[in-house]
């Protein structure tokens, strides 16, 4: 409701005005939030309890396992304002072979334009035919076959692992990674 509510605004601020508004300092400090220090969560609107893993696939720590139509959001304390880039760590289950798209909302508000969608990416690999190799080195790849006797194009099977990530614009026209203002003090950040 929130990002209708802002695309269809007449005082929407788009990246470089957002940039515009606060003074450049870019602290040398991280701020990092545990998935599992989670304090509110919706899903379909409603709250709800979201599955947590401990360890899941290996990464420390616990894990939140977000639906489609959810909302998560977290608390955190500044200690020196400026400019941070967001960043997140996310185990893409397998899903409907498309990016995965989500908002940002700092303290109840959406900040700019584009963090209204922002994307994260799945990751593949071709679903390649077995290859051998005889025993003069060459390799041999039994490509599969359609009917007619001719080589099929391998498909892209989706490859869930974990993955860093900064925040970008979704659209492409900012190339570099987003990030937000934070003042000193207590925040929110939703998803």
């Amino acid at each position: 409701e929130l990002v209708s509510q802002y695309a269809t605004s007449s005082d929407r601020l788009d990246y470089a005005g957002y940039l515009a508004k606060y003074p450049e300092v870019r602290p040398d400090a991280v701020i990092e939030v545990d998935a599992g220090d989670f304090v509110r969560y919706e899903d379909h609107d409603r709250e709800a309890t979201p599955e947590i893993f401990s360890g899941f696939e290996g990464m420390a720590g616990d894990s939140v396992l977000t639906s489609e139509n959810s909302l998560i959001e977290f608390d955190f304390r500044v200690e020196q304002p400026g400019f941070y880039d967001l960043s997140l760590v996310y185990y893409p289950v397998e899903g409907k072979n498309s990016a995965i798209q989500r908002s940002i909302f700092l303290d109840g508000a959406l900040p700019y334009e584009e963090l209204s969608l922002v994307e994260f990416q799945r990751v593949w690999k071709m679903d390649a035919p077995e290859a051998a190799v005889n025993e003069e080195g060459v390799e041999l790849i039994s490509w599969t076959k359609d009917n007619q006797g001719n080589d099929l194009k391998p498909s892209s099977v989706e490859v869930p692992q974990w993955i860093e990530s900064y925040v970008y614009d979704s659209e492409g026209y900012i190339t570099t990674e987003l990030s937000l203002y934070l003042s000193e003090g207590d925040h929110t950040v939703t998803l």
